[in-house]
């Protein structure tokens, strides 16, 4: 493995097509009471040591009190009421989790 960055690049003229999901899985708002649920992905993301999360109202603060943050860049995706995805992007482009 490699430790150089990866650079993902997309040409944004390009018409971006509209994702399909496995049926039953749905994007969840990202709010104070649905972050429980992304946080736990993360902790079990971060279990094997390759980094840590803060504990659940610090890591929520700190997200949401950040300038680069926006809830509509938090990606919450569930089946039914288990969570299945998370993915957390900074205002800047930079996809952090």
């Amino acid at each position: 493995m490699s430790d150089a960055p990866l650079v993902l690049i997309h040409d944004l003229t390009d018409p971006i097509p509209t994702p399909r999901w496995p049926n039953g899985y749905i994007r969840l708002p990202f709010t104070a009471e649905t972050a429980p649920a992304a946080h736990a992905i993360l902790t079990e993301a971060y279990a094997n040591g390759f980094g840590e999360v803060d504990a659940l109202q610090d890591w929520y603060g700190a997200l949401v009190s950040d300038e680069e943050y926006d809830k509509e860049l938090c990606f919450l995706y569930a089946s039914g009421d288990r969570p299945a995805g998370f993915a957390q992007l900074w205002t800047s482009g930079f996809i952090k989790d």
